[in-house]
């Protein structure tokens, strides 16, 4: 005899993903009863999760935090950005997006990782009562049957549920014992993320820049400061590295020109590839995948944590469309709208990363003359600079 589901679902990854879908789930269907199951302790800066790395919210993406009470917490510690400029190292065409043009307070906000996933859990910790957390524990094995998943952890506890949701990350486990294959596409890029201290002389201003080693984005954080994230071909990265503080920031200047101000100084600088890896599919008999364990992207675009938002607010559609209509959470049909919405979704910006690589970051002659004009005729049509301003709000449906 088959026992019962102990739990509705299972998430497994307490990072920011895993811990959003939590809280969004605890706000909206509080009947679920939800375990919550993480490989490492949350309260250390040195969960994967939970870096210094600047993150930019679109500001659909903090309507989707305010539906689900996580907003209140956050936006103490955001940056605001209010305007993006685009632009191309040594060349004339530049763009200006600026959110009162569009009615709104902000085209998006910034805030660091780390601060990010403290905030999280610090709402977590109100929700002991419907999600159920086992940490520091791995999942070792999966079992799918016919009404239920079991995932039997490090510690020999099994966790049995209707529903288990991946979101592990870019290397997830759960998409492993699934056997879950993913078409991975390396970029010869790596980032340098830090923070930089910053003589500002344009407040709330996003800076997107095209080089030719590649692009690199300032996105404005509190306290006259800016979250970097620099790509660059793999052959510079170590030279970058080795330079001192001082070094590195007169490199950056000269990249960056002065329109962001005067650069004081760096923090930590990180590095981590790039790499483009989406899962072949996102639904397996009663698991899903959601967010880096399903898609990760290029980060020329700031997308990939607005894209794994979208994920969770499509999650909480289905959950709280199966209620209405008494269906099985874990069952394919549940899940065929949500397979279809989101591959289409990551589809679209798979396209428009990719596609903003390719053409922003080489020193080609002709795709260099091709920037200018695009930039310049960018500014000038109103068509594609509203597209680009509803991706950049993540309003676009």
């Amino acid at each position: 005899m088959i026992s019962k589901p102990e739990f509705d679902l299972s998430i497994v990854g307490a990072g920011l993903a895993g811990a959003s879908l939590a809280l969004a789930l605890h706000k909206t269907m509080p009947m679920l009863k939800i375990a919550l199951i993480e490989a490492q302790p949350v309260h250390t800066k040195t969960h994967g999760s939970f870096d210094g790395r600047a993150l930019a919210l679109s500001y659909g993406s903090t309507l989707l935090l305010q539906q689900w009470d996580i907003w209140p917490v956050l936006e103490p510690h955001v940056g605001t950005i209010k305007h993006i400029e685009i632009s191309d190292q040594h060349q004339l065409g530049y763009s200006l997006i600026n959110a009162q043009a569009y009615q709104k307070p902000a085209l998006g906000y910034v805030i660091e990782a780390q601060v990010l996933g403290a905030a999280l859990h610090q709402a977590l910790n109100a929700c002991s009562g419907q999600i159920s957390l086992f940490c520091p524990h791995s999942v070792v094995s999966l079992q799918q049957s016919t009404e239920q998943v079991e995932l039997t952890l490090d510690n020999n506890h099994v966790v049995c549920s209707k529903l288990v949701v991946g979101a592990d990350g870019a290397q997830s486990r759960i998409r492993e014992l699934l056997n879950i294959k993913q078409q991975a596409t390396a970029y010869d890029q790596v980032a340098i993320s830090c923070n930089v201290r910053v003589k500002s002389t344009a407040p709330h201003t996003a800076f997107e820049r095209f080089t030719a080693q590649g692009p690199l984005a300032m996105l404005p954080m509190l306290d006259e400061r800016y979250g970097l994230i620099w790509c660059q071909q793999a052959h510079r990265v170590d030279h970058l590295m080795a330079l001192s503080d001082r070094e590195f920031v007169a490199e950056l200047q000269k990249a960056l020109g002065y329109r962001a101000g005067e650069l004081i100084e760096v923090g930590t600088r990180k590095t981590y590839p790039l790499i483009r890896q989406i899962a072949d599919q996102v639904y397996h008999h009663r698991c899903l995948l959601v967010a880096n364990a399903a898609h990760t992207i290029h980060p020329i675009a700031g997308q990939g944590l607005n894209l794994g938002l979208r994920d969770i607010e499509q999650i909480v559609f289905a959950l709280k469309n199966a209620n209405k209509h008494n269906t099985d959470i874990g069952e394919f049909v549940t899940w065929q709208h949500y397979i279809e919405h989101r591959q289409r979704d990551t589809q679209k910006i798979v396209a428009a990363t990719d596609g903003l690589v390719r053409i922003f970051s080489n020193n080609d002659f002709l795709l260099s003359h091709v920037r200018t004009k695009a930039l310049s005729g960018f500014e000038r049509f109103g068509l594609a600079k509203n597209w680009f301003a509803q991706q950049a709000m993540g309003l676009s449906k």
